[in-house]
């Protein structure tokens, strides 16, 4: 699993997401200006509504591996295919070296703010 995160986590941060970035530079020139507040605070609930990041930046990817006991858990930031093939992957894994007596369990969760 190491290598997997090794080889999978990419990317420092997440790119920024132009409307925000537009957003906030209006904002910050309202306030520098010294336009009247209700056209500053106008522009804070546009800025504040906008995500600041791209979440679905190609170059950014997070592999977590937590393990308790028998169990694990891997969470990823990162594209649906991927999460399958990864998945693919594991069972091949436990396939090859899993004992008889041990109980695999799938739960896959997909959860995504939108």
């Amino acid at each position: 699993m190491e290598n997997i995160i090794e080889m999978d986590t990419t990317g420092d941060y997440r790119r920024q997401n132009p409307d925000y970035a537009k957003a906030r530079y209006q904002y910050k020139k309202a306030v520098r200006n010294g336009s009247d507040p209700k056209t500053v605070k106008h522009l804070m609930c546009e800025m504040e509504s906008l995500p600041s990041c791209d979440r679905y930046d190609p170059n950014f990817r997070r592999v977590k591996y937590v393990r308790y006991a028998d169990d694990f858990l891997i969470g990823l930031i990162a594209p649906k295919a991927y999460a399958v093939d990864l998945k693919q992957k594991i069972k091949e894994f436990c396939e090859k070296r899993a004992l008889p007596e041990v109980e695999r369990r799938e739960n896959q969760n997909h959860t995504c703010r939108r």
